[in-house]
């Protein structure tokens, strides 16, 4: 199948693979900028960067040894972050693989490397029970900005990628960030942020509020739906706070899907809908409905 932008001319053959790399016809190798790959043995040649952080595949492996449903990703990393009573196995397969959801919403920024593996209290742990709140975030924030600077790879722009409370430890991160990377000399390293159904919070006294950060992030999208019974209607309920399902402000971008053809009513379901749906995250992004963050 012929790839997105790639060109075919009759009788040259076509000289892409599986992601989109072009085939060096003398040496029969694929360059993916941080490592050559070798398509008869469906093996790179070096060994994976990352290969600490999975051990459960081999370092030479492609695409967790699944080329034809999967990526391999090349270049610098996007950090993702869990919400509430959850972990880092929300982004990924049990055999080390993306998670569908998550390729998805890695298309919306402009990083090459995925890191999934931040946690901030894990399932029931200590920050991250049913009753978080924004001191837990608070220091979920400081843990973020401490495990970025550990891992960033230095002068690409950081994207942060948060679903639900997770995207409020995104937004308090950011000036903490921000603060890091100055003091790292890294003040042109620009921080964006995309939360999906994400509480919002518009009180102008709250550091989840994004103007607080605005000098700190330079393009935040916020995917919401409005079947999503969580995101507002429990969250208040157990918080006390007061969330709402959008930003009221001019820096975010707020972006309603329609799952109204996936779920009927409000649902729980709905508050995962790029995990639980990933289709409806594709499709919008594929119509357009879903921008990228600015660069």
């Amino acid at each position: 199948m012929q790839m997105p932008g790639r060109l075919f001319t009759a009788g040259s053959g076509y000289r892409y693979g599986f992601n989109g790399k072009e085939n060096d016809p003398e040496t029969q190798l694929q360059d993916y900028g941080f490592r050559i790959y070798k398509p008869q043995l469906g093996r790179f040649l070096s060994v994976d960067p990352l290969t600490t952080k999975y051990p459960m595949l081999t370092p030479f492996q492609f695409a967790s040894n699944t080329p034809i449903q999967a990526i391999d990703l090349d270049g610098l990393e996007a950090f993702f972050i869990h919400g509430t009573m959850s972990n880092n196995k929300r982004w990924r397969n049990n055999d080390g693989s993306l998670k569908e959801g998550t390729k998805q919403l890695f298309r919306l920024q402009h990083s090459k490397w995925i890191n999934t593996a931040f946690e901030w209290g894990g399932f029931l742990g200590y920050g991250n029970n049913p009753f978080n709140d924004i001191e837990d975030r608070r220091r979920a924030a400081k843990k973020l900005v401490k495990y970025i600077m550990a891992n960033r790879k230095e002068g690409e722009d950081i994207t942060l990628i948060a679903h639900s409370h997770g995207g409020n430890v995104a937004i308090q991160a950011a000036p903490m960030l921000r603060a890091a990377l100055d003091k790292a000399d890294a003040a042109d390293v620009k921080i964006n942020i995309i939360t999906v159904a994400t509480p919002a919070v518009n009180n102008e006294k709250s550091a989840e509020n994004p103007i607080h950060a605005r000098d700190a992030i330079n393009s935040h999208i916020h995917i919401y739906n409005t079947q999503d019974k969580v995101q507002k209607q429990l969250a208040n309920a157990v918080d006390g706070e007061k969330y709402e399902r959008v930003y009221k402000n001019d820096k975010t971008q707020n972006i309603e899907l329609d799952v109204s053809k996936e779920y009927k009513g409000t649902t729980t379901d709905a508050h995962s809908v790029d995990h639980d749906k990933p289709e409806v995250i594709k499709r919008n992004i594929d119509n357009k409905t879903i921008p990228k963050v600015r660069q």
